[in-house]
């Protein structure tokens, strides 16, 4: 679904991705983990196309997206799903409105359409009826799940989860890993990507785990693999030793 073929990105004299290579297969849930400032969420940004590499190609469905001009591109970005860490509702906004709003802004079904989908939507991640609510009311678990819904709205290929777990209690962080997989499962048409530093959450809730260290992919295999690693530095990063090969600044 999603391929990385030496791809190399450098911010002045930093080099943040240095000929990443990789590939995501579709349908199945990926964790890509890794220290801060290891380049994930640059990473992220030639996946949605925010981003081109300095030299490589960055493959979505086959298509080079790298390679596309700024209308190709736009007509692409509709494609992707994003939920991001604050969830980013709008506050003045019911429930109902925060999920209408993408359907509204790049889809042209009729207004009864974009209604029943948006309770499609809400059921599936938990919250029916929930239409005339609005963020305020919400608690933190329920403002993620209504980010979900909206993300989800349009149908995306790809759906991508910057830190969705980030500052949550471990019942709310386990509940939003759950609805991780369970959406994706029932979305048979679309890939997920998560960007986290939950090790524990990659381990029980990825179908494939994407480690990278300092612009580079470290190690990539299912979560077993992980698991039962000799490599020094994978454990490391999963013993949060500082002791170890891996470099800290």
């Amino acid at each position: 679904m999603i391929a990385f073929e030496n791809v190399c990105k450098s911010f002045g004299s930093k080099v943040v991705l240095n000929k990443m290579s990789f590939e995501i297969e579709k349908n199945k849930v990926t964790f890509i983990i890794g220290r801060s400032g290891g380049g994930k969420s640059v990473t992220i940004k030639h996946i949605i196309g925010l981003l081109k590499p300095d030299s490589g190609r960055v493959f979505v469905d086959d298509q080079p997206i790298n390679e596309l001009d700024k209308r190709a591109i736009s007509t692409y970005r509709r494609k992707i799903g994003m939920l991001f860490q604050q969830a980013a509702l709008f506050d003045s906004m019911t429930v109902g409105e925060n999920v209408l709003f993408p359907l509204k802004e790049h889809t042209s079904l009729s207004l009864p359409a974009m209604l029943i989908r948006v309770e499609e939507v809400l059921t599936q991640v938990g919250l029916p009826n929930m239409q005339h609510r609005y963020p305020s009311e919400l608690s933190t678990g329920e403002k993620k799940r209504v980010g979900l819904a909206r993300a989800m709205a349009t149908q995306p290929m790809v759906m991508l989860y910057d830190e969705p777990t980030t500052g949550m209690d471990p019942l709310i962080s386990e509940m939003i890993d759950e609805l991780i997989v369970k959406v994706n499962e029932e979305s048979p048409n679309m890939t997920s990507i998560v960007i986290s530093h939950d090790l524990k959450a990659a381990l029980a809730s990825a179908d494939n785990i994407i480690f990278i260290n300092e612009g580079k992919v470290a190690m990539q295999g299912k979560p077993q693999e992980f698991r039962t690693t000799k490599d020094p530095l994978v454990r490391q990063f999963f013993s949060g030793r500082v002791e170890g090969p891996m470099k800290f600044d």
